[in-house]
C-alpha cells in the first residue's frame, strides 16, 4: 500500500519525491510530490496517479494520455495548469498546480447548516468559472471546443486567498468516454449533468457545462440541489423528467436578478440557456464586488480550514468519487461576511 511505503520513506511517482497522500477516489489518488533541482528549486504539485485497474486497459490510456494533451493546453488564472504527465512503473499519472485550500464539495460540507453561502461570493464563484469555460470552450485550433463534462463541487477549487479554479479537465473526460470507466462515472456525477448528457444526445457541447455550473450556483445559494433524491436513480428520473425545484422556493431571499440566472442556466433545452461563458460571466458580474468578494471568500475558506484536523489543513484535493455528498434540506440564509 502506498500509505505504509510513505511511512517507511520517500516515494517517487516520475520525477516527484511524494511526501504525503492526499486522497483516493474511485478511479485515481492523489499525492502532494515535490520536484527539485539545483539551487534549491522545489516545485510543489498534486499528483493523480490512476489506479492500477485501469492502466492496463490500452483504450483507457489511449484517451487518457490525449486528454492530458489537451488539459496541458489550458493557461487561464482559473484553471488549475498541468505541469506534467506520464507513465511509472505502468501506471499514469497527471502532476497539477498544489492549490492551497479545499474543494467546494468539502467547503459546502464543512459549513455550518444551513449551508447557503452569501450571493456576492456564489456570483464571484460563477464568473471565475465561466470565465475558464469560456477559455476551455474558445480554445479553437486543431483542440477545437474542449468541453469539460463534469463541472461539479468536487472538481472546483477554492485556495486561502479566494482564487476560485476548475479542475480535472482531461481526467473528467477520459472517465466519461471511456467503457471500462464510463458506467461508475456517471452514477456518481448524475447529480451535476446536463438532461442530453444523461440521454446521450451530445457528448461535445459547451452549454452541458453551462447547466451543470448552474446547478452548483443552485446548490451553494439554496443549500440544496434542485433535483430532489436519496438515491441516483431518483436523481436520473426527476431530470429526465424535468421535476425540480425552482430556486425561490428554497432561497427567497435572492435578488431576481441571480434567481433569473440560475433558472437560465437549468432550462432542458441548450437553446434555452446561456449559448456561452463568457455571457454568464457578463451577467454576474454586477451582483459581486471582485476583490472584496475575493478576500471574503479566502476567509471563508481559512476560517473552515481552522476547525478540521491538522492533517487536513496543508491541502485539498480533488479525487474522482462516486458518491456524491447526501441532498441537505433547505433553511434560512446565513447572514453574509462583512464587507472589508
Amino acid at each position: 500500500m502506498v500509505e505504509r511505503q510513505l511511512k517507511s520513506g520517500p516515494e517517487r511517482i516520475g520525477p516527484f519525491e511524494i511526501e504525503r497522500r492526499l486522497g483516493a477516489g474511485g478511479m485515481a489518488e492523489a499525492f502532494e510530490g515535490v520536484r527539485r533541482g539545483p539551487g534549491g528549486f522545489e516545485q510543489r504539485v498534486c499528483v493523480k496517479r490512476v489506479l492500477p485497474a485501469y492502466s492496463t486497459d490500452r483504450d483507457f490510456v489511449k484517451l487518457f494520455e490525449r486528454e492530458a494533451r489537451v488539459a496541458a493546453s489550458l493557461s487561464h488564472r482559473n484553471v488549475t495548469r498541468v505541469v506534467d504527465f506520464g507513465s511509472d512503473g505502468g501506471c499514469h499519472y497527471l502532476a497539477l498546480e498544489l492549490v492551497e485550500g479545499m474543494d467546494l464539495r468539502r467547503l459546502l460540507r464543512v459549513l455550518p447548516e444551513p449551508r447557503q453561502v452569501p450571493v456576492q461570493l456564489v456570483a464571484l464563484l460563477g464568473m471565475e468559472i465561466a470565465e475558464a469555460l469560456q477559455h476551455a470552450h474558445t480554445r479553437g485550433g486543431r483542440l477545437g471546443v474542449v468541453v469539460h463534462r463534469d463541472v461539479s463541487p468536487a472538481n472546483i477549487m477554492v485556495s486561502l486567498d479566494g482564487d476560485v479554479k476548475l479542475t480535472d479537465f482531461g481526467i473528467s473526460k477520459a472517465l466519461n468516454e471511456s467503457p471500462l470507466t464510463r458506467s461508475e462515472h456517471v452514477r456518481g456525477n448524475v447529480w451535476y449533468m446536463a438532461p442530453e448528457q444523461l440521454e446521450g444526445v451530445t457528448r461535445n457541447d459547451p452549454r452541458s457545462d453551462l447547466f451543470s455550473l448552474g446547478v452548483v450556483l443552485f446548490e451553494c445559494l439554496a443549500g440544496q440541489r434542485p433535483y430532489r433524491g436519496a438515491t441516483d436513480v431518483a436523481a436520473m428520473m426527476a431530470l429526465s423528467e424535468g421535476r425540480r425545484t425552482p430556486i425561490r422556493e428554497v432561497a427567497p431571499h435572492l435578488p431576481e436578478s441571480m434567481s433569473m440566472i440560475v433558472e437560465r442556466l437549468l432550462a432542458r433545452r441548450p437553446e434555452d440557456r446561456f449559448q456561452d461563458a463568457g455571457a454568464l460571466a457578463e451577467a454576474l458580474a454586477p451582483l459581486t464586488s471582485v476583490a472584496s468578494a475575493r478576500r471574503a471568500l479566502g476567509q471563508v475558506v481559512r476560517d473552515l480550514r481552522d476547525r478540521e484536523p491538522r492533517r487536513r489543513r496543508r491541502a485539498q484535493v480533488a479525487v474522482d468519487d462516486p458518491r456524491p455528498a447526501p441532498p441537505t434540506a433547505p433553511q434560512s440564509a446565513p447572514e453574509p461576511p462583512s464587507e472589508p
